[in-house]
């Protein structure tokens, strides 16, 4: 299980252009450390008079038995309103190899992890829109519910986004991180017992947008839960993002028990949560953010014993003005796996084309099904 953070070396990381299209998946983080040394591909847009800019672009890249690297911007963003989403693909099964943060600046991203051991995919999103706002940090938690000061966002248009690294063999409950708004000012990040190095996105919409939130427990004898939604988001316009920690002293993990798959439902009134087999109580903080301008695209992802990828037909779509996104941070979604910290089963990279969002998973043993989404502005 994790225990402090290890020292993070900048080695050497290798990077492909991913051109208009490309990486994107299950991870938002901040931050702001760090240079570049390796180009990636991207793609670009501007608004009209009185319109918004928004410009996405798209990468992937790899760190091979190294601890962190960089990747340079293929364009300079403005950081106070740009946002980093990534996803990793691996066969990982200690929290120090396996858990990636990432940070961003105006001209470059920061990947790092807890040790320098064995190969780790990545592909990553940075999306730069003129309606948001947003705070970033890192921060090693000092209690189990830590409270992070932030200047005032409107909770109703604002979600919290989170990566982090750790050191240590095997997972438990204090390789999983809880993120949540704790009114207007506060952020707060719960971590069981653990020293995670947490960086952490706060993204305000200011573009009519509107976000509800809410906190679910997933007892210990169950496989589901339902929470409601008050007042309802337009599924069309929706997308769902959420996180979750469990207490010390959990049984032990396997993608079975303890990866989470959240699903928003037709009529957008109810999320659910979901899990293949009893196991630990999950303690679970979500966000149903709803655009006040673009649409969502719901992409249901399906994936057979054996299958390293699934290429799910879309309509088309700008990939200079989307992103791809998965619901859980860091963990992916649904996992039958009963191998204890198999979780490159359900962790994916997610690949945005003009007709196809593909995920990608470095480990196949066991079926994984999660629900990603194709947002565009």
């Amino acid at each position: 299980m994790a225990a402090s953070l290890l020292a993070l070396g900048c080695l050497d990381i290798a990077d492909t252009s991913a051109g208009g299209g490309g990486g994107g998946g299950i991870i938002a983080s901040g931050g702001g450390d760090g240079g570049g040394n390796a180009g990636a591909g991207g793609a670009g847009a501007g608004g009209g008079a009185g319109t918004p800019s928004v410009l996405a672009q798209h990468g992937a890249t790899t760190i091979d038995n190294v601890a962190s690297g960089s990747v340079n911007l293929p364009t300079p963003v403005t950081i106070s309103q740009s946002a980093l989403f990534f996803g990793p693909r691996h066969a990982q099964v200690d929290p120090s190899d396996g858990l990636v943060r990432g940070t961003l600046d105006s001209t470059s991203l920061q990947l790092s992890r807890g040790s320098a051991v064995g190969d780790m995919a990545l592909a990553w999103h940075v999306l730069d829109h003129g309606a948001l706002k947003v705070q970033r940090g890192t921060v090693t938690p000092t209690s189990n519910a830590h409270t992070v000061s932030i200047a005032a966002v409107d909770p109703s248009k604002a979600f919290v986004a989170v990566s982090y690294s750790a050191a240590g063999d095997d997972f438990g409950p204090d390789d999983f991180v809880r993120a949540r708004l704790k009114g207007a000012q506060a952020l707060e990040l719960s971590a069981t017992n653990g020293a995670p190095l947490i960086a952490w996105q706060v993204v305000e919409l200011t573009d009519g947008s509107l976000v509800k939130s809410g906190s679910v427990s997933l007892g210990a004898t169950l496989t589901s839960v339902t929470a409601p939604v008050v007042g309802t988001v337009d599924p069309t316009r929706s997308f769902l993002l959420f996180s979750y920690t469990m207490a010390s002293g959990a049984p032990a993990l396997s993608p079975s028990n303890a990866a989470v798959r959240g699903l928003l439902n037709a009529t957008g009134d109810t999320v659910l949560f979901d899990r293949i087999d009893t196991g630990p109580t999950i303690e679970i903080a979500w966000f149903a953010v709803q655009l006040g301008k673009g649409q969502v695209t719901r992409v249901p992802i399906n994936l057979a014993p054996g299958d390293d990828q699934a290429a799910v037909p879309i309509a088309g779509v700008d990939v200079s003005r989307s992103i791809p996104l998965a619901s859980a941070f860091g963990w992916g979604g649904l996992g039958a796996s009963g191998t204890l910290d198999a979780f490159g089963e359900t962790q994916v990279t997610l690949e945005l084309g003009p007709a196809t969002l593909t995920a990608r998973r470095g480990s196949t043993s066991s079926a994984a099904s999660f629900e990603a989404y194709v947002v565009s502005f």
